[in-house]
């Protein structure tokens, strides 16, 4: 635990890192400061601290100071200071409550005491982090199966066509690999490849008479069909998880064209975002390469030569570099 101490005095800090030094709760990683200017470029430096003890009479910059500075930013000052002071007087005390100050410790105090009641502070840091660590875990195992009944619902679309899930499959492999030949971060390509898989989610909602027709469909049909870009991203919703969100961005963007000419908005260039570009290269090799009910299959080559005509026009043309490699790395 990080636990940093800003006090003038050295008898003072020495005292108050024995006293915590004493609490059974673990080891202790200290930072002592002078002042206030002093323990805002330790923070600065070296991060936020778990726990800060703060003396609120000290030159240069005293601690109601820098109780002001942490007010000014609740976010990015995000940890417990308990104040040690010999101030007495209960407009003092108040003021540093009102600052945001967790607790108020008078000195001088005995060492027993102050070890007591420091304790029960620091257990509460721990308990609330355990709590934290508990509910992300529990958030995360609700992502994952929301991913896995959506991933389903995906599968239970294309199996309708005959595929068995295998082109969310292959799209999630293609989609993976060029964004490794982009260059993008491991996490990200495989958040991609995860993602890419969910890109047509929104054909759970389109009629199978038209989904599935073996004919060329009519214009009204193909406007039914279009809004399963937007009926997926409702399936998603609002999200704060990183992970859905860029699933949301490719399900509701990857029929737009790189020179504007695509759906549901006619957005174009770097305005499209690059997962939803990258799946979009991905899926329509992919399509073009295995039979479906209103065509037959192309063969590998007149796939790729489409691919790469569509340069700039209808993809990305750092998307389609990347695929053309991949294409002649196989």
């Amino acid at each position: 635990m990080k636990i940093y101490i800003a006090d003038d005095y050295w008898e003072s800090s020495s005292l108050i890192k024995e006293g915590i030094s004493r609490c059974d709760n673990g080891t202790y990683d200290f930072r002592i400061a002078r002042n206030g200017k002093e323990i805002l470029d330790i923070i600065h430096e070296e991060g936020n601290p778990d726990l800060l003890i703060l003396d609120l009479v000290m030159p240069t910059m005293n601690g109601f100071d820098v109780l002001r500075v942490f007010n000014s930013d609740k976010v990015k000052y995000n940890f417990s200071t308990v104040i040690v002071t010999t101030l007495t007087e209960q407009s003092k005390i108040q003021q540093a409550y009102e600052l945001g100050a967790s607790d108020v410790i008078i000195k001088p105090f005995f060492l027993e005491g102050f070890t007591i009641r420091i304790g029960k502070v620091i257990n509460d840091l721990i308990a609330k982090k355990e709590i934290k660590k508990t509910v992300s875990m529990l958030t995360n195992n609700i992502h994952n199966l929301q991913y896995e009944s959506l991933v389903h619902l995906c599968a239970v679309v294309e199996a309708k066509d005959g595929l068995t899930g295998e082109h969310i499959e292959r799209v999630g492999e293609i989609s993976f690999r060029i964004a490794q030949i982009i260059g993008l971060k491991d996490e990200m390509c495989e958040k991609i490849r995860l993602a890419s898989k969910l890109h047509d989610i929104g054909k759970v909602v389109i009629p199978d008479s038209i989904l599935f027709k073996p004919g060329k469909l009519t214009t009204e049909e193909f406007d039914v069909v279009k809004t399963h870009t937007t009926k997926g991203a409702e399936i998603i919703k609002t999200t704060s998880n990183v992970f859905l969100s860029m699933a949301k961005d490719i399900i509701l963007y990857h029929h737009e064209y790189f020179n504007g000419n695509g759906y549901p908005f006619g957005y174009s260039g770097k305005d499209i975002p690059l997962s939803a570009q990258i799946t979009a290269v991905a899926d329509v090799f992919d399509a073009l390469t295995h039979n479906r009910v209103y065509k037959n299959a192309w063969n590998k080559e007149q796939a790729i030569e489409y691919v790469s005509q569509q340069r700039e026009t209808q993809f990305n043309p750092e998307v389609v570099d990347a695929f053309l490699s991949l294409q002649k790395g196989e």
